[in-house]
Parts: structure tokens; sequence; C-alpha cells
């Protein structure tokens, strides 16, 4: 018996053919690159909100400094205290934006209507670096001390540390808080003689993040969004660097289209799922990047498509 296609095949090899076309490297996302009008030395891409707004930092002939990108109009955020180097790293759905300055003691600042205020390094520690922070305006970040790299959760000014169990507590190790989300959930990673780790931490426990595939060797939790979804970065067998979304445990990785081989981090994400980064090109430049879902194709759109093709077919018959 010979096997007939209907409309649905058709439409469905139509929607396959649309998909591929608008993906690039990461199945199901389109990329935009983020370049703040005023870099000579590179854009950075580190945090977005739920409206979209963007911060990150740029490097000119002045130094750093940070930024923030509304639908495409830039602001420079730089803290009195440190001309040369401020870097915005995340920003709440009320606009709340927070970063850190490499002062004597490098110190983390909250930037809100205008005005900055410094976060107090946490537990008298050699420096602390703040990194995320949720609509409730709990801050995450990391803070240096005698016993090594630890995170830290900020509350109103209330300092709890974030030590993941399997971390190795020393100089040049320990335990990295980047994101938190509406619901308390915090993302980072830990080192220890194995490797980096991702972990998530929500309701006092630790889960480890690491990528299955058995090319991974380095993996980073950056981001984390309302619904739990989790970006950060890996690192491959050759060295090469990869952005990566890992939703229910389900892992992809991508790469930014216009990026050199192995150059792609991703460090934020919002409940639309949109993703934020940065990538280096082959003419040594870096580059903020956003990645934006190619939208679900409605019923009605898959029916048109497969009429077209349909008709392109029968056209095509009598020609």
């Amino acid at each position: 018996m010979k096997k007939s296609f209907g409309l649905s095949a058709i439409a469905a090899v139509t929607l396959s053919t649309l998909v591929l076309a608008n993906t690039a490297d990461a199945g199901g996302y389109t990329f935009a690159t983020i370049d703040d009008p005023l870099a000579t030395g590179g854009t950075y891409a580190y945090g977005i909100n739920d409206n979209g707004a963007i911060v990150g930092e740029f490097q000119n002939s002045t130094g750093y400094h940070g930024f923030l990108d509304q639908n495409g109009t830039f602001t420079t955020i730089d803290d009195p205290n440190s001309l040369s180097f401020t870097s915005a790293q995340g920003i709440n759905d009320n606009g709340a934006i927070v970063g850190y300055t490499p002062m004597t003691n490098a110190q983390g600042f909250l930037y809100q209507s205008g005005t900055f205020t410094a976060i107090p390094n946490p537990l008298n520690s050699g420096y602390g670096n703040a990194y995320g922070i949720n609509s409730n305006s709990a801050i995450v970040g990391t803070f240096y001390n005698a016993t090594g790299t630890h995170g830290f959760l900020d509350q109103n000014g209330s300092f709890t540390t974030i030590d993941d169990p399997n971390a190795t507590q020393f100089a040049a190790s320990g335990t990295f808080a980047n994101g938190i989300n509406d619901n308390g959930a915090i993302v980072g990673y830990f080192l220890n003689n194995t490797g980096s780790h991702g972990f998530l931490y929500q309701n006092g426990s630790f889960s480890t993040i690491d990528d299955p595939s058995p090319s991974i060797v380095y993996t980073a939790a950056q981001g984390i969004n309302d619904n739990g979804a989790i970006v950060g970065t890996v690192r491959d067998s050759t060295g090469y660097y990869h952005g990566f979304l890992d939703q229910n445990g389900t892992f992809t990785t991508f790469d930014d289209p216009l990026a050199a081989a192995g150059s792609t981090k991703a460090y934020g994400i919002n409940v639309n799922g949109d993703i934020v980064g940065e990538y280096y090109d082959s003419n040594f430049g870096y580059h903020g990047f956003i990645a934006t879902p190619v939208p679900e194709p409605t019923d009605a759109a898959l029916m048109v498509a497969g009429l077209g093709l349909l008709g392109l077919g029968l056209r095509k018959r009598h020609e």
C-alpha cells in the first residue's frame, strides 16, 4: 500500500525549514550583538530583567564602566568613588542594579533611583563583589577572607554565608554565588580537586549542576530565572568555552554564530527565556549578545505554511 503524506506532514517539514533558518547554533534562538556605543575595548552583558533591561560593562580609554541598555538606549553607570572601573552585574524587575568596584578592597554596590549605596564587605572580609539581585532586593555575591572564597546572601544588610559542602576552601578556590531568582533559588559554582561545578541552592539544600557530556570538564552556573531555567558556561576538553541552558536537568550548549571557536559565555536569563552573555570574535574583540527564543508557530501559521507548500507542489506538477 502506498503511503500518503497529509497536510500535517507537509506543515511539519515547512516548520523545520523555518526554524533552522533562524536558529544559528543554539536550536531555537536568534542572536543579536550588544555593543555600547562608547566602547572601544569590548562590551560584556551580564544581567537581564523580565522587562528586557540589560546591564553589563564596557571598556574604553578611560577604563571600565557599567552600562544599562533599555531597548537599545545606553546609559553609563559609574560609581562616583571609582570612575575608572565600575561593573554592573545584575538588575531586578524594579530596575535596581548591583555590581562592584575594585577599590582598595573590592566592594559591591547597589544602584537605584540614581543613587549608589555601598554594600559592606560581608563578615569583615578582604573583598565582596555583588553579582545578582531579585525583586525582593535579596543580593548574592562572593567574598574572600582568610579561610577562602565564599558566596553570600544579603537580605536587607543581614549576611548569610553560602558554602557548597563539596567545595574546597582555600585561597584559590571555594564557592561563588552568581544569581538569584524571585523564589530565592541561588545558582553559582564551586571549585574542588575535580574542577569547577555548578550548584543550585534552594530551601537549604545544594544540588550539583554538571553538564553530562563526557567532553565537558568545567561547569559554572551564572543565572536563573523564575521558572528555574539556568544558564552559565562550560569548558570542553579542548579548552573551548560554550554557553549552556539547563531546563529541568536537560542541557543545551550553544555558541553565538559570530563567535570565534570556543568563546561564548552566558550570564543571565529572564522569565521570557532571553539569554545574555559575551562572545569573542575572530578579530579579537569582545561583544555582548542577547539570544532570543524563536516563537513557536501557531496552528494557523502551520496551516498557512502547509497550504503554501502544497500549492507550490501542485503548481509545479502542472509546469
